[in-house]
């Protein structure tokens, strides 16, 4: 069998010439890039290591990727109680801001990690503030939950992306598809498929490993932090680092 190569990405506006085939080709070998056992041997080192940074909560990470030590990546400093009503507002803005903080903070991390490995192409660096963007985020929340629901298919085509990614509909979807797509796609975040005349849009392997082995436990672990009595300004990392439940075997 044919080893998948790594996943090339093109730089710049070399990226608005990419025909419907070109990124056909491109992922297809990307997906059986990230299928592979070498690949997902590798990128599963690279999660734990994610996982760590989330749970230790001891350093933020810059644009650049390099480490912030004067900053914690998300504030879980202690707060005094009040009235159940203030309360409860409080606890639930701060499980809000933890979960997009974990998955952007979080997602940036790992996809340093597979840049260094060289496990995604040279240059993603360039897209890694839309892929932890607000409305990315929010894509990957979907996707999430179509697997989680083991809904069979992609929940997404480039047409439904358009709206959350600013763009018209009804215009060509080469725009979406090129831009977002294909970036996305060769970074393993997104899976993109033939379905007929359309493109489905789904959990990209590298994503899936972050959210079942980096996010999901840093979410459990600091949602018992701000639950509880005392919630504490300490790091806090538990032995038993467990995954997400709800994925298909």
């Amino acid at each position: 069998m044919k080893t998948p190569k790594r996943p090339v990405l093109p730089k710049g506006r070399a990226l608005d010439d990419i025909d419907a085939s070109s990124f056909a080709a491109a992922c297809r070998n990307a997906t059986k890039w990230f299928a592979s056992p070498a690949v997902d041997q590798k990128a599963r080192q690279l999660v734990e290591r994610t996982c760590r940074f989330l749970l230790d909560n001891a350093e933020s990470i810059e644009k650049d990727g390099t480490k912030a030590s004067s900053k914690r990546w998300f504030n879980n400093a202690p707060y005094v109680r009040m009235d159940p009503d203030v309360d409860f507002a409080l606890i639930d803005i701060r499980r809000m801001m933890l979960r997009q903080q974990a998955c952007g903070f979080g997602l940036f991390h790992f996809l340093y990690e597979l840049l260094e490995a060289e496990l995604i192409p040279s240059g993603a660096e360039a897209h890694f503030d839309d892929a932890t963007n607000l409305a990315a985020i929010m894509i990957h929340y979907n996707m999430v939950g179509w697997v989680a629901a083991k809904r069979p298919g992609h929940p997404l085509n480039f047409e439904a992306l358009k709206p959350a990614l600013l763009y018209a509909l009804g215009n060509n979807s080469s725009k979406v598809r090129n831009n977002w797509g294909l970036p996305f796609s060769t970074c393993g975040l997104w899976k993109a498929e033939r379905n007929g005349r359309a493109w489905g849009v789904g959990l990209g392997d590298m994503a899936r490993l972050f959210h079942t082995y980096a996010f999901i436990p840093a979410v459990r672990t600091y949602d018992r932090v701000l639950l509880s009595e005392t919630p504490s300004a300490n790091r806090f990392a538990p032995a038993d680092i467990t995954a997400c439940e709800f994925w298909p075997k």
